[in-house]
């Protein structure tokens, strides 16, 4: 795949798109091309006519446009084979958002006359009814307006210096899902194309040592609670494993992460549980990456070695209730199950028929707490529930941590 990003014009340019209906007159196209050409001058815009597919002059007489005006250019298509056009529908040359190219698209945005024209159920929208003034005004409206994002969402992409690094969706991603590792330029272009051009974050990796996670509870009176910090491994992009007390964490890091969650979460005036997860780097320093509004899933381990849950404390901050400091009477690991238990390896070959993991070996060993969800179809990568080892020890509840891993057949840690 070629590099959209290489060249020497890295800038970012706007193109204007807009459908032609069928015209028969150079004067009523000229009325159409000349305001907005003028309107172009100073701007890193250019204009992309597409031409409907009329099949009549209207096509040679926008190449001879195009051929006079530097930044016009023209696409045939034939969207509708010669007919007169309804509603306006923009489209962008498919060409020009594979090359990445940001694009406005102004949609019968002209004149408050063409929208009731529409209205009317016209079947022809000809730019006489509107005048070289009014076309002129709507588009020097629409060019203001882009420049003013254009100027706040400046972008250099001779400068990415977020690779290698994790393309992330905005919206919509969670359990390693919506997120792709890239390294370079050319693999983030094929990562966005692969998550269909949405809405997304591209952040660096950084020097990991591990996870670290807290849970807050804030109730509306500003009282704030949290849990002991647990540690977390994650496999796949997805929670596998949560440690409490967190084994490699210092005290200094512990203090700075219920800090950093405290004042996250009184910035927000938020009222509930409240997870921040964080990264913590190499040299020691820790880096905020995730927060999760609610009750989480590397907080389930309160339910069986907390004398209060994060559920409860998520009613009790809802409530009014008061919220009391949580003690981790229990050390504690807790395994998540995912459907990848339900179809077990055997020789390098996955089962294709759902199993029954063995709960009752793993129900056999000291310290052991089930919770299943009450899924029906088991799925890989799916969350079905999970299991929390508590014992007298941290060494002790890792051991049996392990010995449920084996039985169960996940991967040990």
């Amino acid at each position: 795949m070629s590099d959209p990003f290489d060249g020497q014009d890295l800038q970012p340019r706007l193109t204007l798109s807009v459908v032609v209906p069928v015209y028969n007159s150079e004067t009523t196209l000229s009325a159409l091309v000349s305001p907005v050409s003028a309107a172009l001058a100073g701007t890193p815009f250019e204009i992309l006519l597409v031409n409907d597919g009329s099949r009549d002059a209207t096509g040679a007489i926008l190449d001879e446009m195009a051929a006079e005006h530097p930044r016009l250019r023209v696409v045939h298509q034939a969207t509708n084979q010669g007919k007169a056009v309804g509603p306006w529908k923009p489209e962008l040359e498919p060409e020009r958002l594979r090359r990445g190219l940001r694009a406005m698209m102004l949609t019968r945005a002209y004149d408050d006359r063409m929208f009731k024209v529409q209205r009317q159920g016209k079947t022809s929208c000809y730019m006489q009814h509107l005048g070289e003034e009014a076309v002129s005004t709507a588009f020097r409206r629409a060019l203001a307006r882009e420049m003013r994002h254009l100027r706040r969402d400046r972008w250099d992409l001779a400068g990415i210096t977020l690779l290698p690094g994790i393309l992330k969706t905005a919206r919509m991603g969670y359990d390693g899902k919506g997120q792709i590792r890239v390294k370079t330029r050319a693999e983030l272009v094929a990562a966005w194309d692969e998550l269909q051009r949405v809405g997304c974050v591209l952040e660096k990796m950084l020097p990991l040592a591990y996870e670290v996670s807290v849970i807050v509870a804030r109730g509306r009176d500003g009282q704030v609670v949290h849990f002991p910090l647990q540690q977390n491994l994650h496999r796949d992009g997805i929670l596998a494993v949560t440690t409490v007390p967190a084994p490699n964490v210092t005290e200094a890091v512990s203090q700075q992460a219920y800090a950093s969650a405290h004042k996250i979460a009184a910035s927000m005036d938020y009222v509930g549980v409240l997870c921040i997860e964080f990264f913590v780097l190499q040299d020691g320093r820790i880096v905020a990456n995730e927060m999760a509004p609610r009750p989480h899933n590397s907080g389930h381990h309160t339910i069986d070695a907390c004398d209060v849950s994060q559920f409860e404390l998520q009613v009790r901050a809802m409530t009014g209730l008061p919220l009391v400091a949580p003690v981790l009477h229990s050390p504690c690991l807790m395994l998540n199950l995912l459907g990848d238990l339900w179809f077990p390896e055997v020789d390098g070959q996955r089962a294709t028929v759902q199993q029954e993991p063995d709960w009752a070996a793993v129900l056999a060993l000291s310290g052991t707490h089930l919770h299943l969800y009450g899924k029906s179809e088991a799925r890989v990568g799916r969350k079905m529930g999970h299991l929390t080892v508590t014992g007298a020890t941290p060494e002790a509840a890792r051991a049996t941590a392990l010995q449920a891993a084996a039985i169960l057949g996940i991967a040990p840690f």
